[in-house]
């Protein structure tokens, strides 16, 4: 089953839209945040990860420290996420601490 082809307005939007989220994040000065699975694969979260992280550094007067590490457990999942990839790295190789752990598991309501 194959999917429609873009017109050219689409793919223009699609790289404007690009466009301003990185003016955006260079202008507001957003760190790009890392996040680490289970798995131990790296990837780069999305902007309205990133963007929701500023906010809230914003909001509590205090931001995250640049290469600390937020750790999120779920019922099913673990997440580390920080501002860089060597710090991820050193976590999955026991070297470092997380910064922060915060437990979302049903039985630690």
């Amino acid at each position: 089953m194959r999917g429609r082809r873009l017109s050219v307005s689409e793919v223009l939007n699609g790289q404007k839209m690009q466009k301003s989220v990185k003016r955006m994040r260079s202008k507001d000065r957003i760190p790009r945040y890392y996040v680490m699975g289970e798995d131990h694969k790296i990837t780069v979260a999305h902007f309205g990860f990133c963007l929701n992280m500023h906010k809230m550094g914003e909001y509590l007067k205090a931001p995250f420290p640049d290469g600390e590490i937020f750790h999120q457990i779920e019922d099913n999942a673990r997440f580390w996420f920080s501002t860089s990839r060597e710090s991820l790295i050193a976590v999955m190789e026991n070297r470092k601490e997380p910064w922060v752990c915060l437990d979302l598991r049903e039985d630690n309501k």
